[in-house]
């Protein structure tokens, strides 16, 4: 805004148009992203400064701490970017539905609480905890990199039997999640069931006989999971 005098000596006040203010700049992805950046390169380099001090072991400890957290939100960026809209689109696959999550599925993805998901989202998730695909360039399974990333773009961990590629080896982590020994014996002992298909290409219940992990049992071990429906059966969550 400018002052001006008029004819008579009293000052009059001239709008001006909008200029962009500190507080009121407009936040973007990019601005998001490199706002974070920033504050990695300064924790890298307080880091550096403090690493040879003895009495401040500790510090580099928590540092490294907020470093690892500040990466999460980094890579959970991109999501805040998709606008969601519900469109009438009539019926949905069960595989796309929202669902309210467990809090244990919470905990294993490092998700908010609430936070809700489709069914076709966790598996992506969880298959990204047992192996990061190189070269991975599908947007829906980078989303979760950071459940299986050291920090530098490298993979952390690949679960997969060498052997036989469906076949999963699974840590303590993934191994208590999914409530394994628990499947492990109802196979063992004859009381779980499955599908498979018979000669003639029909879908038979059977008896489950291998007790491996395998991805079409993650899928089974993860369904109870997933609790309550949140997004109506007309209706897609874009």
């Amino acid at each position: 805004m400018s002052n001006q005098a008029n004819q008579t000596g009293e000052t009059t006040v001239s709008p001006q148009p909008n200029q962009p203010t500190k507080n009121n700049r407009e936040v973007t992805l990019d601005s998001y992203q490199n706002l974070i950046n920033q504050i990695i390169e300064k924790i890298d380099h307080e880091i550096e400064e403090i690493r040879g001090d003895k009495n401040r072991v500790k510090g580099v400890r928590v540092l490294r701490g907020i470093r690892k957290r500040i990466l999460v939100l980094s890579k959970k960026a991109p999501r805040l970017n998709k606008i969601k809209r519900k469109v009438k689109v009539g019926t949905v696959s069960g595989f796309s539905r929202q669902y309210t999550i467990s809090p244990e599925l919470i905990e294993f993805l490092d998700l908010e609480e609430g936070s809700t998901l489709s069914r076709s989202e966790g598996t992506r998730a969880v298959c990204m905890y047992i192996n990061r695909k190189e070269g991975e360039s599908r947007e829906n399974f980078l989303e979760w990199d950071y459940l299986n990333d050291d920090g530098n773009g490298n993979s952390i961990r690949d679960l997969r039997d060498p052997e036989n590629k469906m076949r999963i080896i699974p840590d303590f982590k993934l191994m208590m999640f999914l409530k394994l020994p628990a499947y492990t014996k109802r196979v063992r002992s004859g009381n779980e069931r499955g599908w498979s298909k018979n000669e003639s290409g029909e879908r038979v219940e059977c008896v489950i006989e291998d007790d491996g992990l395998y991805y079409r049992v993650v899928q089974k071990l993860l369904s109870p999971h997933f609790l309550e429906m949140v997004s109506e059966p007309d209706e897609k969550v874009l």
